[in-house]
């Protein structure tokens, strides 16, 4: 049976918030009532229906790139826990979403003609007081000058760490491939930052300041970030074009 705990902070966050830092959210894998590995996510609204945007191998439990089981004990994820924010301050509300459906076929979605990184699963199960906010697609079309060295936020929970609550941490990362040319046949770029296990599925943006108070902040959605070569320091993150497409393919 589908339920959902709600945590409450002693100290209730208070003042105003960045909208990525609501937007993006983590996420835990769970096998059987157990933990098994965390992630984090987004929503997204389609054909007025929220999906969750993570990466593939989030829902599968199998590392993308070199195809070994994520867990240590190689068990397969069955369940996914999403931390929402509730409607007080400093309140989260965790809803559960089956992976599989009755008959065992995988809940979500991938791209039908690529191999990417990247999947949506359409939410069934969002807890009552849940609040929900989504990203806009729409911001990778934000007319922003892109180019190799600029500043990039990958916004996630390293390690399952958060900065408040279940608040994601910021993480400073730059550009470190031409955006447009894919990396080995995919369609994706590379960053230089350091990385961890735990903010796969990261919204990736690239941010404008007009002014120090932060007015007139201008945001363009970069993609969705995946995995790192750790000898490297360099991360992988698949281009928004690809979750476009995938939801696009939706019936």
């Amino acid at each position: 049976m589908i339920t959902t705990i709600t945590i409450l902070l002693f100290v209730a966050l208070s003042g105003s918030y960045d909208p990525l830092s609501l937007q993006s959210l983590y996420l835990n894998v769970v096998t059987d009532g157990q933990y098994v590995f965390s992630g984090t996510g987004f929503l997204v609204e389609h054909d007025s229906r929220i999906y969750l945007v993570t990466n593939q191998h989030v829902f599968t439990g199998i590392e993308f790139f070199n195809n070994t089981p994520l867990a240590p004990d190689s068990s397969k994820p069955v369940e996914l826990h999403l931390w929402f924010h509730g409607p007080l301050p400093g309140e989260w509300i965790v809803g559960v979403e089956s992976l599989y459906n009755e008959d065992v076929s995988p809940r979500w979605i991938t791209h039908r003609y690529e191999n990417a990184d990247a999947a949506v699963l359409p939410l069934e199960n969002i807890p009552h007081g849940a609040l929900i906010h989504t990203l806009s697609l729409s911001q990778a079309e934000t007319d922003l000058t892109v180019m190799p060295g600029i500043t990039l936020y990958i916004i996630g929970f390293p390690y399952g760490r958060a900065s408040t609550g279940k608040m994601p941490i910021w993480k400073t990362a730059h550009l470190a491939s031409e955006y447009d040319l894919d990396v080995e046949g995919a369609r994706a770029f590379l960053v230089d930052a350091t990385t961890r296990e735990g903010m796969s599925g990261a919204p990736v943006v690239l941010r404008s300041f007009e002014c120090s108070s932060g007015e007139n902040v201008s945001t363009r959605f970069m993609g969705i970030y995946s995995a790192q070569y750790l000898d490297a320091e360099i991360g992988i993150v698949w281009r928004p074009e690809i979750i476009t497409e995938i939801l696009q393919s939706i019936r």
